[in-house]
C-alpha cells in the first residue's frame, strides 16, 4: 500500500495562533472568501461613540497575525 502524502513535503505549522488588539474585543469573524486564508474582522467594545473594526491576516512567513487595516466605526 503506497501513500500519496508522502511524496508531498509538509511543513510544520502552529496549532495555536495569538493575536492581542489593542481595545477589548465585542464582536470577531472569519472572512469566508476562499482567496483570502485566514482573515478575521475585530470590532472593539469601548464605551465611547469612536468604536474601531480592524482586520487582521496571518502571514504565512512569519506566522503571526497582523494588522492590514483600521477603521472608525461610531457606535452606540
Amino acid at each position: 500500500m503506497t501513500s500519496t502524502s508522502a511524496n508531498i513535503p509538509q511543513t510544520k505549522r502552529k496549532e495555536i495562533y495569538k493575536y492581542e488588539a489593542p481595545w477589548m474585543v465585542y464582536a470577531m469573524n472569519w472572512s469566508i472568501r476562499p482567496d483570502k486564508r485566514f482573515r478575521l474582522a475585530l470590532g472593539s467594545f469601548v464605551e465611547e461613540y469612536n468604536n474601531k473594526v480592524q482586520i487582521v491576516s496571518l502571514d504565512e512567513d512569519t506566522s503571526e497575525f497582523v494588522a492590514r487595516s483600521t477603521f472608525d466605526h461610531p457606535y452606540p
